[in-house]
């Protein structure tokens, strides 16, 4: 059995903001969309960039996209209601801020 690529994501440091990465990419093959595939690549990426001590993840996204970035806030503080710093999503205007401290 081969290995297929379905999506990736790329963040690296945000060169605007000094505590932030910046999440410069995210896709998923069509064939696959909407199987979860996208909520698992941003999760990951969201907890490497912790792992690293950033205290958020900026990035930018087409308005046809926000409902995608909005869903995920909203698992996050649904799937982890005690935690002290869920993720929350702050959207200024085509700016999107995932902090969590």
């Amino acid at each position: 059995m081969s290995e297929q690529y379905v999506g990736y994501a790329i963040a690296a440091n945000d060169p605007k903001h000094f505590d932030a990465a910046y999440l410069s990419f995210i896709a998923v093959d069509k064939v696959v969309q909407n199987q979860g595939i996208g909520y698992q690549l941003l999760d990951s990426t969201v907890e490497k960039v912790k792992a690293l001590a950033f205290k958020k993840l900026n990035l930018h996204c087409e308005e046809n996209n926000l409902g995608f970035y909005t869903k995920f806030a909203q698992r996050h503080i649904l799937l982890f209601p005690m935690q002290n710093s869920p993720i929350r999503l702050v959207i200024k205007k085509n700016t999107i801020f995932l902090p969590w401290n």
